[in-house]
């Protein structure tokens, strides 16, 4: 092999040059100052930070208000969903916290029966057990929405008056099916009753 000069390269040169390359590379390796990536500025690995929109679309949903209940049965089902989800399984309210917003949300007969009981950790759960005892048992309900339906007023012959019915009676039908009771349980009452009360 022969150098771009006109120098003759023997084996003897190739091992000397080989060794000056090497003697090289090892002193650059030793004296250059080695180089630290701090965390922050490895960009390629930063995880983007959560939009501010999103934060701000949160904070600004609107207020929702809890429904009351009175002694009205029929209504126990909705209330009782509303604040058990609102309220009853909320772990950051404490058991007295829970028990001023559930009298907060009683009126009446219902309000009178905890009117009775102290403000205290204890009582709040008394408080839950004695309005599902008195309210919220299934063969209480499915009594009141049948006997709901067999009282229901009977329509005029107008369109208001007759989607004022079937909406109604469509409601009744739903808090029935919320109970496990299917219109086959008790379609072969019910149908005649309505028949007899439709203008036709």
């Amino acid at each position: 092999m022969t150098f771009s000069d006109g120098r003759i390269c023997t084996a003897g040169a190739l091992i000397e040059y080989r060794c000056a390359i090497d003697s090289m590379n090892q002193q650059y390796s030793i004296n250059a100052p080695a180089v630290h990536i701090r965390p922050s500025e490895n960009v390629m690995f930063q995880v983007p930070s959560e939009p501010r929109s999103s934060k701000t679309n949160y904070h600004r949903l609107p207020k929702l208000d809890l429904p009351y209940f009175n002694l009205e049965i029929l209504k126990w089902q909705t209330f009782w969903d509303c604040f058990e989800s609102s309220i009853h399984y909320n772990d950051t309210l404490t058991p007295i916290k829970k028990f001023n917003y559930l009298k907060a949300q009683l009126e009446g007969s219902a309000a009178q029966t905890v009117e009775g009981f102290a403000l205290t950790n204890g009582n709040y759960e008394t408080a839950i057990n004695l309005l599902r005892d008195r309210f919220g048992q299934p063969c209480k309900l499915i009594h009141a929405y049948m006997k709901a339906l067999m009282n229901l007023p009977a329509p005029t012959n107008d369109a208001f008056s007759l989607r004022s019915y079937g909406d109604r009676l469509e409601s009744y039908v739903r808090g029935l099916e919320s109970l496990g009771q299917t219109p086959e349980m008790y379609g072969s009452l019910l149908v005649p009753v309505v028949l007899d009360k439709l203008p036709i």
